[in-house]
Formats: structure tokens, C-alpha cells, sequence
């Protein structure tokens, strides 16, 4: 059984081996920008150097069994998947035995500033100040009209919530560099690593983040809130399953988990460039249960 990641706050160092500027530029919509990138790396030395940042990440793994599409987890919690029309056919649900259970996880992580925490996010784990106690020079100031990072359009607080968005896929890629650490010290060989989103085509209900987050102690310190339509707030807040199989795989035929840009070097180790959809112009059909029943929607 993988080792489960408690509620942990992450040194921003730790997490930059593993930030992804073709992330960052995809959230620009440019493929290269020199000055972009120097404003960013100056926000992130400003970080490193005076704090105000706070990522966090928790994992948790379970002993889960395939029923039919559905993954069944120790306790009786069921997890219902849906199965590919074309293809294979495949279904999340065959990365866990059938026969006997095997290894399944939940991950989520966020990414704050001090003024996201102060102005009603919970500290949770601790959260980091800048030199000046208030989230140092990026401290976000809510008076009259909102000024958060989301609500706001000139150029610095679109530069930090890039930045902030790439961590969190940073973090997923710190992640899988833990899981394959165990895997090699425990010489278990031939295994890939996957990790997909509620929301995206392998699994189209948005809302089984809410079960990703009821599945993992202490989520609460992680200060991640859903809409109605359970868009995660603050929008650098990712989470998803953990399926470790040797046949396991998210982007064959009509499975997507996220797009191709976002791709974490476990994630290009286990499947090769086929796809030939651009990300940008992919359709992905959601399913949302309201009041028990389904609700289907399409976002391009």
C-alpha cells in the first residue's frame, strides 16, 4: 500500500523542479514569452525570499475493488465510473482488482496567498506571511469592489494567478515523484502512475470532487470551496484519483483526464503522443447530479 501524504504545507523550492512553463505560457495563450517569463521567475523569487504563499497537498490511498463499472473501497463506499461506447471500452474502474483488493487513491491540492487566507479561506496547516506579516508584496486587498486575482484584470494579478495555477500542477507532478520513489524503493517495477480529474471525460461528474474531498482527512485545512456548479475556488486548487496499474492510461481513444499541456512526466512516461486533438478545441461532456438525478452539459 502507497504511503498517504497527511495534510502538508510545501516549501515553494520544493515544488519548482516541477513547475511547467508550457503551463504557465497556455494560461497566457503564447507558446514563449521571455518578458512573461522574467516577471514570473521575479514573483517567484519574491515568494521564495518573503514568504505569503501557502501549498498545500493531501493524499490518501484505500484498498479499493472493482463491482462492475463501480470501485468499491473498504468501508462499502462505492464510486460509480462510467465505460467507454468506443475502442477498448475501457472504465477507471479496471485499474483496481477485481478479485482481490488493490491499491486506490484520492489527491487534492490548493494553492493560497496570505490575502486569499485572511479574506475568509482557513489557515488550516499554518499559513506562511511575507516579511510584512500580510502576505508580503502580493497581499490581496478585498475593500468595495473584489480585488482577488480572479475578479481582477491588470497585468500583476493575472501574472500571480498564473503563477499560482502552474504550482498546483506542480504539486501534481511532486506527487507523482513521491509515488514512484516508494514504487522503485519497494522494487515494484512495471507500474504506471495516473491521476484523473473529476470533471474531464474518463470521469464526467463534477460533483465527485466533493467525494475526493470527504475522502481525505482533513480536507478541510486545504481551504478548498466549490460553487454550485463545483468549480473549485481558489481556481489553483486541483484534485482527482489515484489509480497505479500496469495497463492504467487516461488519454487513449475517448479518455481525457486534462490536456496535453499539463502533462506530468509520469503521465508522458505511460502514453505516447497518439492524441491529435488540440486541448483548446476539445469538447468534454460533464454530468452533474442535482437532487439525485443527471444533468448533462458540454464545455469546449
Amino acid at each position: 500500500m502507497p504511503q498517504s501524504v497527511p495534510l502538508t504545507q510545501l516549501p515553494l523550492d520544493e515544488v519548482l523542479e516541477f513547475f511547467d512553463w508550457r503551463m504557465f505560457y497556455a494560461t497566457w495563450a503564447v507558446k514563449e514569452d521571455e518578458s512573461l517569463k522574467a516577471d514570473a521567475l521575479k514573483m517567484l523569487e519574491d515568494f521564495s525570499r518573503n514568504g505569503g504563499l501557502s501549498i498545500r497537498v493531501a493524499t490518501k490511498f484505500y484498498k479499493g475493488r472493482r463491482e462492475g463499472d463501480d470501485i468499491v473501497l473498504e468501508g462499502g463506499r462505492r464510486l460509480p465510473m462510467l465505460r467507454q461506447r468506443v475502442g477498448k471500452g475501457l472504465s477507471l474502474a479496471d485499474f483496481v482488482g477485481a478479485a482481490a483488493p488493490t491499491p486506490f487513491g484520492v489527491f487534492a491540492a490548493s494553492v493560497h496567498t496570505c490575502g486569499d487566507l485572511a479574506a475568509g479561506g482557513q489557515a488550516g496547516v499554518g499559513q506562511q506571511a511575507g516579511a510584512d506579516g500580510q502576505g508580503g508584496v502580493y497581499r490581496q486587498v478585498r475593500a468595495g469592489r473584489c480585488r482577488c486575482s480572479q475578479c481582477e484584470a491588470s497585468y500583476e494579478p493575472m501574472l500571480l494567478r498564473s503563477v499560482k495555477v502552474t504550482l498546483a500542477e506542480a504539486v501534481s507532478c511532486w506527487i507523482d515523484a513521491q509515488l514512484e520513489k516508494q514504487l522503485a524503493g519497494a522494487g515494484i517495477k512495471g507500474m504506471k502512475i495516473v491521476k484523473p480529474a473529476a470533471g474531464y471525460a474518463s470521469c464526467p461528474d463534477h460533483t465527485m470532487k466533493q467525494d475526493i474531498m470527504e475522502l481525505i482527512p482533513d480536507s478541510d485545512g486545504l481551504a478548498i470551496e466549490f460553487t454550485e456548479s463545483y468549480a473549485m475556488i481558489p481556481d489553483a486548487s486541483i484534485c482527482g484519483f489515484i489509480f497505479i496499474h500496469p495497463e492504467a492510461a487516461t488519454r487513449k481513444s475517448v479518455i481525457w483526464t486534462r490536456p496535453p499541456s499539463t502533462t506530468t512526466p509520469a503521465d508522458a512516461a505511460l502514453t505516447k503522443s497518439s492524441a491529435t486533438a488540440s486541448w483548446a478545441t476539445c469538447w468534454t461532456v460533464s454530468l452533474v447530479r442535482v437532487d439525485g438525478s443527471i444533468g448533462f452539459g458540454v464545455y469546449i
